[in-house]
């Protein structure tokens, strides 16, 4: 029981501020530059499952040399046409490493912060409401 609330209650809420902060940063002090999908890596899964594409995008850096990288499975999913060939997405990466380049998608890094927080704040509040409820008709 003592692992469980500490895990809960203090080291899922750190880890989702450092990713937080972390997110933050990037996206405050970050490259921001275009880049075009070039074309697409297939992975073959160890499962057994149907494979994954992802997508290779091209893009500058700031002293003008052309990188290409391949996109993880955080790429926006706005349809078909968002990891089409040759269409153009938009990019940051930390100075002064355009390697670690990932999508410019705020919502894609507002998602892994708030699940840590969500099973502390979720407990928190059946607590609140099973107190209140005693009270009330208890």
């Amino acid at each position: 029981m003592n692992w469980f609330v500490l895990t809960v209650f203090v080291l899922l809420p750190v880890v989702g501020s450092a990713l937080g902060v972390r997110n933050w940063l990037l996206f405050r002090h970050g490259v921001r530059v275009s880049g075009r999908i070039v074309g697409h890596e297939r992975i073959e899964p160890m499962s057994g499952s149907e494979a994954i594409h992802f997508p290779v995008v091209e893009f500058r850096d700031t002293s003008g040399r052309m990188l290409r990288k391949t996109m993880s499975a955080e790429s926006p999913h706005r349809g078909d046409d968002a990891n089409a060939l040759g269409a153009t997405v938009k990019l940051v990466y930390p100075r002064g490493h355009p390697t670690r380049a990932r999508y410019h998608e705020r919502m894609l890094y507002l998602v892994a912060p708030a699940l840590c927080f969500a099973p502390a704040l979720a407990i928190a509040l059946f607590i609140a409401v099973s107190v209140a409820w005693y009270r009330l008709f208890g």
